[in-house]
C-alpha cells in the first residue's frame, strides 16, 4: 500500500483490543518507518477507552437509530446512553440486558439505517462532533 510519492496512507483503527493489536502489528511491519500515520480512535476523543469508529459520529443520533431496532424492557437505549463511554460496548450490554441477540452483521444494519437517515441527522451535528472531526482531518492533512 502506498500513497502519493510512496508515502503510506493514514490508517484509522479502533481503540478496542482488536484495533490496538492491528495498530501494533502495522507499526512493527508496514508502518515501521511511519508509525505516526496510525491513528487510534481514542486519540481523537477527550477520554481514553475502547472507542470504535462509531464513536466519531453523533452518539445521540446513532443511539436513536439503534433504539428503533432494539427496544428496551424498561427504557430504550437512546434514553440511557452515556456520552462519555464507548457506544458499541453500551449497545452490546443493552442488547444482552434486554434479551436481544446481536447477530453477525448487526453493526452493518445499524450503519445502513443511519445512512438512510443521514440527510436528517447531518442537520443535527453538534459542536463536539465537529471538534472531533476537525482533529481527525488536521491529522490527516498534516505533512
Amino acid at each position: 500500500i502506498t500513497g502519493r510519492e510512496n508515502d503510506l496512507p493514514f490508517a484509522l483503527v479502533d481503540s478496542d483490543t482488536a484495533g490496538k493489536e492491528k495498530a501494533t502489528s502495522l507499526k512493527k511491519d508496514l508502518y515501521k518507518k511511519q508509525p505516526e500515520k496510525i491513528i487510534e480512535v481514542e486519540a481523537l476523543l477527550p477520554k481514553k477507552g475502547e472507542y470504535e469508529m462509531e464513536d466519531l459520529i453523533p452518539y445521540e443520533e446513532l443511539a436513536k437509530v439503534f433504539s428503533k431496532r432494539y427496544r428496551g424492557k424498561q427504557d430504550d437505549f437512546d434514553y440511557i446512553v452515556t456520552k462519555d463511554l464507548p457506544i458499541i460496548q453500551q449497545m452490546e450490554k443493552f442488547a444482552e440486558d434486554n434479551g436481544h441477540k446481536l447477530e453477525v452483521g448487526w453493526k452493518v444494519e445499524i450503519a445502513t439505517d443511519f445512512h438512510n437517515q443521514f440527510q436528517h441527522i447531518a442537520k443535527k451535528v453538534t459542536d463536539d462532533t465537529v471538534k472531533i472531526w476537525t482533529v481527525l482531518f488536521d491529522k490527516l492533512t498534516k505533512k
